[in-house]
Formats: structure tokens, sequence, C-alpha cells
């Protein structure tokens, strides 16, 4: 009896090869080089592809756009750290891997759309997997401040976008920063030599049983 429970232990330790790897993350674009003007999201970011038409979205520092001090900053910045993006169009992020899209904060670029003559507006979010439409979500953007959205109702998820839904003659610009989202577990693969194990172990069992029956 003690042989065969060691056995079946083993069995049992085969499974945890198949323990899921994945994780929550938090993109906050600070670990992007400062800027004096506006920066470029790096190509992939984060796992990522960013899209935008026309427009490039871009980072930019509190102290510089987002201080007040110019004609098109926004005095309450960015929720952490330094950098958030913005753009005026359709703004497309995708994943090669599926993941869930929890929140992400939002806010109106008040300084460019007043300039442009745009004094409220919203972003319709929605989410894609494997191009079949998961959710949609239209948000109204404060003026004034930072709002913290949840879009965990979309479910998993490999692209998301975020279309400003009003706008002045240069349509809507909108900031965006700390998007979190969780990566889908995914299993992993186990080495020949693993199956080649687990095959001599059910060989054990077996002989263990047919010895049992003889006595």
């Amino acid at each position: 009896m003690k042989q065969s429970n060691t056995v079946f232990a083993l069995v049992a330790g085969l499974g945890l090869a198949y323990a899921p790897v994945g994780g929550a993350a938090i993109l906050d674009f600070d670990d992007i080089l400062p800027a004096t003007s506006d920066q470029a999201v790096p190509v992939g970011y984060g796992g990522f592809d960013w899209e935008s038409s026309p427009a490039i979205p871009a980072t930019m520092q509190n102290a510089d756009y987002m201080d007040g001090t110019t004609g098109f900053g926004n005095s309450y910045g960015a929720p952490s750290g330094a950098n958030a993006i913005y753009t005026n169009a359709e703004l497309i992020i995708k994943r090669a891997e599926d993941f869930t899209f929890n929140t992400v904060y939002l806010t109106s670029f008040s300084g460019f759309n007043a300039a442009y003559g745009a004094s409220a507006g919203g972003v319709q979010v929605k989410g894609f997997n494997n191009g079949v439409e998961m959710g949609s979500q239209t948000v109204a953007l404060a003026n004034d401040k930072y709002d913290l959205f949840d879009f965990s109702a979309f479910g998993v998820v490999d692209e998301l976008r975020f279309l400003p839904t009003a706008g002045g003659s240069n349509g809507l610009y909108f900031l965006l920063d700390n998007l979190s989202y969780d990566i889908q577990p995914a299993a992993v693969p186990l080495p020949a030599a693993v199956w080649l194990l687990g095959g001599a172990l059910a060989g054990l069992m077996s002989t263990a049983r047919r010895r049992r029956a003889a006595a």
C-alpha cells in the first residue's frame, strides 16, 4: 500500500506542470524616457501594438504640457508619475495573447479641446476577441479631473478601441493613464521526459495491482 500511495503522489505532482502562467499589470507610461515635448509610444510598449489614425498616441510630462504653464496644459496632471498618453483619433491597442481589461483613467485634454472649440465629449470603448465584439461602453469625460472607469465586464479580449464621440474642429483630445489588465493563464508545456516518467509510473501501478491480485 505504501508503494501505491507513493506512486499516486508522484502522479499528482506531475499535474503541477500544468500550473497557469499569467498575472496582473498596469501600464502607467512612466518608464518611458521623459521628453520636453510629444513623444510617440514605443513600438511594442507593454507587449501591445499601439495604433491611432491619423495621429500617433504620444507621451507627455506633467511638468511640460500638463502643468498649466502653456496654453494647451491641464493643471491637474496624471494619476501617477510624469507621463500619460493622448490622441484626438481612434486609439487601437492590440496584444497577441488574450487579456482581461480591468480599469483605466480617462479625461478630456481640456486645454487642447478649448483651443479647438470642444467643450465636452466622451469616448466609446470597445473590446474584441478574434475580431468579435465582446463589449462596448461610452463614458463621459470630465474637463478638470481624471476618472477611473471599469471595463472588466468585457471579459477576455485581445484588442481595445477608444473612439472619441464628440469634439471641435480638430476632434476631441483625450488623455489615458494607468491601464490595468490581467494576462490570461497559459498552460506550461511538459517536456518529453515528463511524459516518459508518467508512463513508467503508470506501469508500476499496473504491476502493483497484479501482484496484489495474485496474492
